[in-house]
């Protein structure tokens, strides 16, 4: 499994900003009747939700099952840092958690309509 530490050490800048853009190009695909339709107040917004209830939805949450699985046996056998690990399952509650947490940080109850 020393194969897995060559590829998650080589983290650069360039590599973060390319997977930032992609991933933007790819919410972008995703979306394209909130631009074209006249009829939405939002475009922004609408476009955004859906991108929120895709990070949410239930592909997302067993592809993060699985991440937690193969984390885990990494930490395990070595290869994965505790600390790595940490931050990576903050990671995972802050995108399935955000709306949650704005609701308790803003004091309502419920009123995201966006996330789930």
């Amino acid at each position: 499994m020393n194969y897995l530490k060559t590829y998650f050490g080589e983290f650069d800048q360039d590599f973060v900003l390319r997977l930032l853009f992609t991933f933007l190009m790819i919410s972008l695909i995703l979306t394209p009747d909130a631009f074209a339709s006249g009829t939405s107040s939002d475009p922004f917004g609408d476009a955004l939700c859906r991108m929120v209830k895709v990070l949410r939805g239930n592909i997302a949450k067993a592809v993060g099952i699985i991440a937690v699985f193969v984390m885990g046996v990494m930490v395990v056998q070595g290869n994965m840092k505790w600390p790595t690990a940490l931050l990576f399952s903050a990671g995972l509650i802050l995108i399935f958690k955000a709306a949650d947490i704005v609701d308790w940080v803003s004091g309502t109850s419920g009123a995201a309509t966006c996330g789930a």
